[in-house]
């Protein structure tokens, strides 16, 4: 059993948001990042509702696995993002 916690503290400068790179980085994570928020939940509600309506049990089984790697990967983005921002962008 791993016991291990995510990190979502950053090791980042605050001055490296002020350069360049960092202000442009910022900028991406900021508006493509809830871009991408609001795709994979769209993604993941109409995965819901398709699985609702399935009465396959295959397709539902597929159904079941997708919506699981739409979650993981909202779960992934909200990290990504809690790592990076520090509560900086």
């Amino acid at each position: 059993m791993n016991n291990a916690k995510t990190t979502t503290h950053s090791s980042i400068p605050a001055a490296y948001w002020q350069t360049a790179e960092g202000n442009q980085l910022g900028n991406t994570m900021h508006s493509n990042g809830w871009e991408a928020h609001d795709t994979l939940n769209d993604v993941a509600d109409a995965l819901t509702e398709a699985l609702e309506a399935a009465t396959d049990p295959v397709i539902k089984h597929e159904l079941e696995r997708a919506l699981q790697k739409v979650q993981a990967s909202l779960e992934a983005l909200h990290t990504a993002h809690d790592i990076l921002s520090d509560h900086i962008f």
